[in-house]
């Protein structure tokens, strides 16, 4: 059970700050430039993402928030 998750009459509730992970695909579509350019700048450590398990597929996963701080931060030239 994650540290700043609550029980409640034995069922978890989730922080009411839960952010969904999304994927280059997504992230890609709010940017409106290509998945693959997505994954790119994640190699290249422009933006922030998970590879969520190792192996040969391992797929990342990005938060919204994370994005948008690494953006504005390479706006102000940071």
């Amino acid at each position: 059970m994650a540290a700043d998750a609550t029980r409640s009459h034995g069922r978890v509730t989730p922080p009411d700050t839960f952010e969904p992970f999304l994927t280059a695909r997504e992230v890609a579509d709010r940017l409106r430039i290509a998945p693959c350019t997505v994954l790119r700048y994640f190699d290249e450590g422009v933006l922030p993402g998970r590879r969520l398990r190792a192996g040969r597929c391992r797929p990342v996963r990005f938060r919204w928030s994370e994005i948008e701080a690494a953006l504005l931060t390479e706006d102000r030239g940071g």
